[in-house]
């Protein structure tokens, strides 16, 4: 290697750790490796299958945005219909320390839609109280079922999903 004078060897060190960090920076191929990234909204902990009056009413699944910003909701309850079944639900998403929240859906006209999607919850920052669950009621049954209890604070599921009646707030 060429003797280089103190400021050609200065430059010449910064471009070989410029090179470095880029080769680092590139994976295989010279592909860009992401840091992780949001992807929206996202499919968490296991869904809770409804049947109503002996037939599969559809599924309540919770949904979590992971590229939510500070101050908008990041959870979510959404239910979806089996072919041919209608009727009015009521989607919950609450935690067992806190108030269950809820909306009404009629869906007994056949709107044509095959799902309802309720974002009411920004839970914010991770705590140890941090778990919660989604779930369906038909046609004012008083009868609820629940997905399973997901902790947000390590992504493990404290408790599966889960049907009953007569408890409309999260278990």
């Amino acid at each position: 290697m060429p003797k280089l004078g103190q400021p050609r060897r200065a430059i010449a060190m910064a471009a070989a750790t410029l090179t470095l960090a880029a080769g680092t920076a590139l994976g295989v191929g010279g592909t860009a490796q992401a840091a992780a990234a949001c992807t929206g909204w996202e499919r968490i902990g296991t869904d809770g299958t409804y049947t109503y009056a002996g037939t599969f009413a559809g599924t309540v699944q919770q949904y979590w945005d992971s590229c939510a910003a500070a101050g908008q909701a990041d959870l979510a309850a959404e239910f979806i219909w089996a072919p041919g079944f209608s009727g009015s639900v009521r989607l919950y998403i609450g935690d067992p320390w806190g108030p269950t929240l809820s909306t009404t859906y009629d869906m007994s006209g056949g709107n044509g839609s095959h799902s309802v999607f309720f974002a009411p919850v920004n839970h914010g920052a991770v705590s140890p109280n941090d778990a919660w669950r989604a779930g369906a009621e038909i046609n004012d049954s008083q009868c609820v079922q629940w997905t399973s209890l997901h902790y947000y604070g390590n992504g493990s599921e404290w408790a599966g999903p889960y049907g009953g009646c007569g408890d409309l707030t999260a278990p």
